[in-house]
């Protein structure tokens, strides 16, 4: 279920209470990471439109160093009794590994950033009317059909969007919206039975 911008920071707000609440006294540092994942993709071949390909993904990852070891657990549920379970499990899989870690870890001082980041752009190919896209893609097969010799065409759409939120014991909260944009055309020659050229 797609999730807005205030809708992550609360959960980034409701998980973080209980990593702080589970590692207090108890392990060196603790961090979170909340993420969603948005992906589009339209695409046509030979002038007929495919299926267009739409979802989304949300999960959250928590970190802990006790006693000189890591412990990582993560999950794509959100409520307050798998926060619990998640945070207790990392802490849990740390006592694990201090078992066998011959080297334990020592951050020193721990480096702490604040900031947000989202990539510029002038349009947001997820707000466009879908059909505004579909048109997009005619127009580029159109283009290379208009040369007759041309017996096959595609062409592409691919959007994803990635909302991250990190937040750490140490005092570090960064929030990053990215951006990725991607299009490609294809055309293709047949001049024989086995003679078949694409570019």
């Amino acid at each position: 279920t797609f999730r807005r911008h205030t809708d992550m920071i609360k959960l980034v707000e409701d998980i973080d209470g209980w990593l702080r609440k589970l590692t207090k006294g108890k392990c060196e540092y603790a961090d979170l990471r909340v993420q969603q994942i948005e992906i589009e993709r339209l695409a046509s071949s030979s002038r007929k439109i495919e299926p267009v390909e739409k979802s989304v993904t949300l999960g959250f990852g928590v970190r802990v160093l006790k006693d000189g070891s890591w412990g990582f657990a993560a999950s794509s549920q959100f409520d307050e009794k798998e926060y619990e379970r998640i945070v207790k499990l990392a802490i849990a899989i740390a006592d694990a590994s201090r078992k066998v870690n011959k080297n334990p870890i020592d951050l020193g001082q721990y480096p702490t950033a604040k900031g947000v980041y989202e990539t510029p752009f002038t349009k947001d190919p997820f707000v466009m009317p879908i059909a505004e896209k579909l048109d997009l893609l005619a127009h580029w097969e159109d283009l290379m059909h208009a040369d007759a010799a041309i017996s096959a065409t595609s062409a592409f759409l691919d959007f994803r969007r990635e909302t991250k939120m990190f937040r750490s014991t140490a005092g570090s909260d960064i929030k990053q919206v990215l951006l990725h944009t991607g299009a490609g055309v294809t055309c293709g020659i047949v001049k024989g039975r086995r003679e078949r050229y694409e570019r």
